[in-house]
């Protein structure tokens, strides 16, 4: 998921504001597993289905 998240354009994630990529590539680092699962669900999945 971390390598998704770092390859991933920046238009591709959920607008959450400013530096919406850098917030998401720090959720699944410092929440492991559980951040790529909430990656995974939230922004993986939406943009795979496009």
């Amino acid at each position: 998921m971390l390598i998704d998240c770092i390859k991933r354009e920046e238009e591709d994630f959920p607008s959450m504001g400013d530096n919406t990529k850098l917030i998401w590539i720090l959720i699944v680092v410092l929440t492991q597993w559980i951040g790529g699962l909430i990656y995974f669900f939230m922004v993986k999945r939406k943009m795979d289905k496009k």
